[in-house]
Protein backbone atom coordinates (compact mmCIF):
# COMPACT_ATOMS: atom_id res chain seq x y z
CA UNK A 1 0.00 0.00 0.00
CA UNK A 2 1.15 3.33 -1.31
CA UNK A 3 1.09 6.96 0.43
CA UNK A 4 0.68 9.66 -1.11
CA UNK A 5 0.05 13.22 -0.17
CA UNK A 6 -1.43 15.84 -2.17
CA UNK A 7 -1.19 19.22 -0.46
CA UNK A 8 -3.11 22.24 -1.37
CA UNK A 9 -2.16 25.91 -0.87
CA UNK A 10 -5.00 28.54 -0.52
CA UNK A 11 -4.21 32.12 0.07
CA UNK A 12 -6.67 34.66 1.11
CA UNK A 13 -5.70 38.46 1.66
CA UNK A 14 -8.20 40.90 3.26
CA UNK A 15 -8.17 44.79 3.37
CA UNK A 16 -10.59 46.50 5.16
CA UNK A 17 -10.70 50.76 5.26
CA UNK A 18 -11.99 51.74 8.52
CA UNK A 19 -13.11 55.89 8.56
CA UNK A 20 -15.02 57.75 11.21
CA UNK A 21 -15.57 61.52 11.12
CA UNK A 22 -16.23 63.70 14.43
CA UNK A 23 -16.50 67.08 14.22
CA UNK A 24 -13.47 68.32 12.30
CA UNK A 25 -11.14 65.48 12.73
CA UNK A 26 -11.23 62.47 10.68
CA UNK A 27 -9.34 58.76 11.74
CA UNK A 28 -8.94 56.47 8.87
CA UNK A 29 -7.53 52.77 9.69
CA UNK A 30 -6.32 50.38 7.45
CA UNK A 31 -6.42 46.56 8.82
CA UNK A 32 -4.81 44.00 6.34
CA UNK A 33 -5.15 40.47 7.08
CA UNK A 34 -3.12 38.03 5.04
CA UNK A 35 -3.99 34.05 5.94
CA UNK A 36 -2.40 30.81 4.26
CA UNK A 37 -4.48 27.62 4.79
CA UNK A 38 -2.77 24.04 3.69
CA UNK A 39 -5.14 21.28 3.36
CA UNK A 40 -3.59 17.86 2.70
CA UNK A 41 -5.58 15.29 1.20
CA UNK A 42 -3.69 11.82 1.74
CA UNK A 43 -5.15 8.90 -0.88
CA UNK A 44 -4.21 5.77 -0.58
CA UNK A 45 -3.87 4.28 -3.84
CA UNK A 46 -3.94 0.70 -2.81
CA UNK A 47 -7.33 1.43 -1.02
CA UNK A 48 -8.58 3.44 -3.89
CA UNK A 49 -7.68 0.55 -6.12
CA UNK A 50 -8.94 -1.95 -4.24
CA UNK A 51 -12.52 0.04 -3.81
CA UNK A 52 -12.73 0.95 -7.50
CA UNK A 53 -12.55 -3.44 -8.30
CA UNK A 54 -14.66 -3.78 -5.73
CA UNK A 55 -17.05 -1.38 -7.56
CA UNK A 56 -15.97 -2.95 -11.30
CA UNK A 57 -16.79 -6.49 -9.27
CA UNK A 58 -20.16 -4.89 -8.47
CA UNK A 59 -21.12 -3.44 -11.76
CA UNK A 60 -19.94 -6.58 -13.26
CA UNK A 61 -21.93 -9.03 -11.03
CA UNK A 62 -24.83 -6.90 -11.13
CA UNK A 63 -24.67 -6.45 -15.12
CA UNK A 64 -24.57 -10.44 -15.44
CA UNK A 65 -27.54 -10.97 -12.88
CA UNK A 66 -29.92 -8.41 -14.95
CA UNK A 67 -28.38 -10.16 -18.40
CA UNK A 68 -29.70 -13.24 -16.28
CA UNK A 69 -32.88 -12.14 -14.84
CA UNK A 70 -33.80 -10.51 -18.42
CA UNK A 71 -32.89 -14.12 -20.22
CA UNK A 72 -35.21 -15.45 -17.58
CA UNK A 73 -37.96 -13.34 -18.14
CA UNK A 74 -37.80 -13.41 -22.01
CA UNK A 75 -38.47 -17.51 -21.68
CA UNK A 76 -41.10 -17.26 -19.70
CA UNK A 77 -42.50 -14.54 -21.22
CA UNK A 78 -42.01 -16.49 -24.37
CA UNK A 79 -43.54 -19.90 -22.86
CA UNK A 80 -46.27 -17.91 -21.63
CA UNK A 81 -47.38 -16.33 -25.21
CA UNK A 82 -46.70 -20.17 -26.12
CA UNK A 83 -49.43 -21.06 -23.96
CA UNK A 84 -52.02 -18.44 -24.59
CA UNK A 85 -51.28 -19.21 -28.57
CA UNK A 86 -52.05 -22.81 -28.00
CA UNK A 87 -54.75 -22.04 -25.74
CA UNK A 88 -56.33 -19.90 -29.11
CA UNK A 89 -55.67 -22.67 -30.89
CA UNK A 90 -57.61 -25.24 -28.98
CA UNK A 91 -60.60 -22.80 -28.67
CA UNK A 92 -60.48 -21.92 -32.20
CA UNK A 93 -60.42 -25.85 -32.99
CA UNK A 94 -63.69 -26.73 -30.28
CA UNK A 95 -65.12 -23.58 -31.93
CA UNK A 96 -64.58 -25.15 -35.45
CA UNK A 97 -66.19 -28.26 -34.00
CA UNK A 98 -68.97 -26.80 -32.45
CA UNK A 99 -69.96 -24.80 -35.80
CA UNK A 100 -69.63 -27.73 -37.84
CA UNK A 101 -72.18 -29.93 -35.66
CA UNK A 102 -74.30 -27.97 -35.40
CA UNK A 103 -74.53 -27.13 -39.30
CA UNK A 104 -74.55 -30.97 -39.75
CA UNK A 105 -77.23 -30.64 -37.42
CA UNK A 106 -79.21 -28.09 -38.74
CA UNK A 107 -78.48 -30.61 -42.71
CA UNK A 108 -80.46 -33.32 -40.95
CA UNK A 109 -83.12 -31.42 -39.46
CA UNK A 110 -83.50 -30.05 -43.32
CA UNK A 111 -83.10 -33.16 -45.02
CA UNK A 112 -85.72 -34.04 -42.33
CA UNK A 113 -88.52 -31.58 -43.40
CA UNK A 114 -87.78 -31.88 -47.15
CA UNK A 115 -88.20 -35.80 -47.02
CA UNK A 116 -91.37 -35.15 -44.85
CA UNK A 117 -92.48 -32.61 -47.46
CA UNK A 118 -91.55 -34.99 -50.55
CA UNK A 119 -93.75 -37.57 -48.59
CA UNK A 120 -96.76 -35.11 -48.10
CA UNK A 121 -96.59 -34.24 -51.46
CA UNK A 122 -96.70 -37.50 -52.96
CA UNK A 123 -99.26 -38.89 -50.78
CA UNK A 124 -101.42 -35.41 -52.14
CA UNK A 125 -100.21 -36.48 -56.02
CA UNK A 126 -101.01 -40.74 -54.90
CA UNK A 127 -104.39 -38.70 -53.78
CA UNK A 128 -105.37 -36.78 -56.77
CA UNK A 129 -104.08 -39.63 -59.16
CA UNK A 130 -106.06 -42.06 -57.55
CA UNK A 131 -109.28 -39.97 -57.68
CA UNK A 132 -108.40 -39.16 -61.12
CA UNK A 133 -108.39 -42.92 -61.82
CA UNK A 134 -111.33 -43.61 -59.87
CA UNK A 135 -112.77 -40.92 -62.60
CA UNK A 136 -111.45 -42.04 -65.51
CA UNK A 137 -112.98 -45.74 -64.80
CA UNK A 138 -116.06 -44.38 -64.26
CA UNK A 139 -116.31 -42.39 -67.24
CA UNK A 140 -114.67 -45.01 -69.29
CA UNK A 141 -117.76 -46.98 -67.20
CA UNK A 142 -120.33 -45.09 -68.76
CA UNK A 143 -118.58 -44.90 -72.23
CA UNK A 144 -118.85 -48.67 -72.33
CA UNK A 145 -122.29 -48.98 -70.93
CA UNK A 146 -123.53 -45.76 -73.73
CA UNK A 147 -121.71 -48.15 -76.13
CA UNK A 148 -123.21 -51.46 -74.99
CA UNK A 149 -126.56 -49.69 -75.02
CA UNK A 150 -125.73 -48.33 -78.57
CA UNK A 151 -124.67 -51.80 -79.57
CA UNK A 152 -127.86 -53.69 -78.32
CA UNK A 153 -129.93 -51.02 -79.38
CA UNK A 154 -128.48 -51.45 -83.14
CA UNK A 155 -128.80 -54.93 -82.87
CA UNK A 156 -132.90 -55.05 -81.78
CA UNK A 157 -133.48 -52.52 -84.42
CA UNK A 158 -131.48 -55.09 -87.04
CA UNK A 159 -133.40 -57.85 -85.24
CA UNK A 160 -137.05 -56.39 -85.95
CA UNK A 161 -136.13 -54.99 -89.34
Amino acid sequence: MSFQSNTENVTSTDVQLTTINNENVQVSSLISHDSTNQVALNVYSGKLSELMDRLSTTHALLDNYAQERTHKISIETQNIINHILEETKQKQRQLLLEAQTKSEQFQEEYQNDLQMKVNQLNQEKAQQLAQLEQTLNIQQESILTNARQQIDSIQQYANQV
